[in-house]
């Protein structure tokens, strides 16, 4: 066990993010690592961080809310409340959440792929890594509003069809609906 995360945690976590990388092969290597983390507040239940290093290369991990996972018994019944409630979309699993993550990392690939940008062959300042990431949100955006237009919905009616969280901002509701 890793930190108190018991292997078959670990287990279930490593093979939801192999079957994720085996359907979208170009992500291979993108996400660096998966954490267990103490950083996350109390109702966060994972995040996908991109920083910039000392030395300016961009670091690319999923970081899972070390307190929810160390009882997973209790972290499905909290996530299938919240999607009862609707705060998540209807019909996902406690699995979903590294789903979600990666669907971050995939808008960030995505965005940088178009920009021209190969995180593994460039080091950053830190001014050149803000613009990238503002820019970056781009690509969610585009993604939502084409997916509502296809839907014959507005931007709002989408968001409120997927799921309270998407209603955050376009980042979440393209993480969301992946």
């Amino acid at each position: 066990a890793a930190d108190g995360i018991d292997d078959a945690t670990i287990q279930k976590v490593s093979d939801r993010y192999i079957k994720l990388v085996e359907k979208y092969p170009h992500m291979r290597g993108f996400i660096q690592d998966i954490e267990f983390s103490d950083e996350l507040s109390a109702d966060t239940y994972a995040a996908r961080k991109l920083s910039l290093d000392a030395s300016g290369r961009v670091t690319r991990k999923i970081l899972l809310n070390r307190s929810e996972y160390l009882d997973m018994d209790s972290l499905e019944k909290k996530y299938l409340a919240s999607v009862k409630s609707g705060h998540f979309p209807k019909g996902t699993i406690v699995d979903n959440i590294i789903d979600h993550e990666f669907g971050h990392a995939i808008a960030d690939d995505m965005s940088l792929r178009i920009k021209g940008i190969n995180l593994d062959e460039k080091l950053f300042s830190n001014d050149e890594w803000e613009r990238i990431r503002v820019a970056g949100k781009a690509f969610s955006k585009i993604c939502v509003e084409d997916a509502a237009r296809k839907s014959k919905m507005n931007i709002k009616q989408f968001q409120r069809s997927i799921s309270r969280y998407a209603k955050e901002d376009y980042g979440e509701t393209f993480a969301e609906a992946f």
